[in-house]
């Protein structure tokens, strides 16, 4: 996203809009008490933490946005019982140490590193997969949330080559690109990530997205997505 049009997005970005009683928060805070661990690294961490972290000791948080890393807040009981840092930088160009994260997280970042086609996306999702890999270390692992596609998303996924190069030129943002749970496997594969564990999340409720605080009807949702969250251990 180029420097105008991620201070445009993020400027419109309002997290309280996400509604924190959501399923998809809860489940997040059920399934990673002793997950997330120890070193915990947060790819695109934005200003809500959603997830447990009472068994996190120190915590670095990486984000494109300084308003975001600004109001950062951690929503579970149990606070990281070391240090809290934020890094303000790009996910693909964040230099850190080798094998110093005990665990690493990507929570809804990864469909907005896409650009322009499908291949260029999955290069750059490799990269950022490839990242995670090296800065983790040996037996850990890296954990991901994102939308799971259906009929709409994968409608909109067809249309992705046509529509990115409008939005980009009227509006200087990148669309969102939603890859499949098959297709995200493979990419981590490729990385060097060896067992890979996925779980597929039907939430099917009633959402309010962070800009432009639209809602989406959960009677609606089945045909545009499920959750999956994905555990990759090096």
């Amino acid at each position: 996203m180029t420097r105008e049009g991620q201070d445009q997005f993020f400027e419109s970005w309002e997290d309280d809009r996400f509604c924190e009683d959501q399923g998809i928060y809860r489940l997040a805070m059920d399934l990673t008490p002793g997950l997330l661990k120890g070193d915990v690294l947060d790819f695109g961490c934005g200003s809500r933490v959603y997830y447990d972290t009472s068994a996190v000791q120190n915590w670095t948080g990486v984000d494109l946005s300084p308003r975001l890393l600004e109001t950062l807040k951690f929503l579970s009981s149990g606070m990281p019982s070391g240090e809290i840092k934020t890094l303000q930088a790009s996910c693909l160009d964040v230099d850190l140490p080798d094998e110093s994260f005990d665990t690493i997280c990507s929570i809804f970042l990864l469909h907005h590193l896409v650009r322009t086609t499908r291949r260029q996306s999955s290069q750059r999702i490799e990269r950022q997969l490839s990242e995670a890999y090296k800065m983790l270390k040996p037996g850990e692992c890296l954990v991901v949330f994102g939308s799971w596609p259906h009929v709409f998303l994968h409608l909109y996924n067809l249309s992705f080559p046509i529509l990115y190069p409008i939005v980009q030129k009227a509006r200087g943002t990148e669309l969102p690109y939603f890859f499949s749970v098959r297709t995200l496997a493979k990419i981590a594969a490729r990385t060097g990530f060896g067992r890979r564990h996925v779980l597929a999340v039907p939430l099917y409720e009633t959402g309010k997205y962070p800009v432009g605080g639209f809602v989406v009807a959960g009677g609606v949702q089945p045909l545009i997505h499920k959750y999956g969250v994905y555990v990759f251990v090096k």
